[in-house]
């Protein structure tokens, strides 16, 4: 669940706070070129990030910030965004971390009312830890039907529609020192 594809080419400490730089910024339409550069830049970023979480063991609770919330947001909103929040609490993660971890990623970078969404969708789970408990959790989900309430639908639709994840990652990662070798 916390892998991704990764591209050839490879992101070194020295390219973490230099991911956008003016240059990038200059061609003829500068709308779509920092766009194309936010892109590329949270790109190699998440990149980092999920080689990072091999050396790890596969565990984002182990990694270091910025890359753990990278991980943890960039895999939350990969499932929601293919399956819904119906998804996403369904999916049964390595290592069981608690969705409050996802919803503290989200606020990282930004994604306020979401990661509140989800916090409140959690608290309709009828027992506690649903993170913990796969089949509760499914059998719970399903018994909503289409009827899934006002708070599970929330968080989904607010990660969905988010125009700025990518800009919001570059923006998060900036704010640390390059990670070492």
């Amino acid at each position: 669940f916390f892998f991704k594809q990764k591209p050839a080419y490879e992101i070194s400490p020295r390219d973490w706070s230099s991911a956008v730089c003016s240059s990038d910024l200059r061609p003829v339409n500068s709308n779509v070129s920092r766009l194309m550069s936010l892109s590329a830049a949270s790109t190699r970023l998440t990149d980092a990030a999920y080689r990072a979480l091999s050396t790890v063991g596969g565990n984002p609770l182990l990694l270091n910030e910025p890359y753990r919330t990278i991980v943890l947001a960039d895999t939350a909103k990969g499932i929601i965004d293919n399956g819904g929040i119906k998804y996403f609490f369904e999916s049964n993660f390595p290592f069981t971390p608690e969705y409050s971890e996802f919803s503290a990623a989200f606020r990282n970078i930004g994604l306020i009312e979401a990661a509140d969404d989800i916090d409140r969708a959690v608290l309709k789970f009828p027992f506690s830890e649903p993170h913990l408990h796969a089949e509760r959790r499914v059998e719970f989900m399903d018994s909503l039907g289409r009827d899934l309430s006002r708070e599970f639908l929330s968080a989904g639709d607010r990660v969905m529609e988010d125009q700025d994840f990518d800009s919001r990652v570059v923006v998060y990662a900036n704010g640390f020192p390059p990670p070492a070798g």
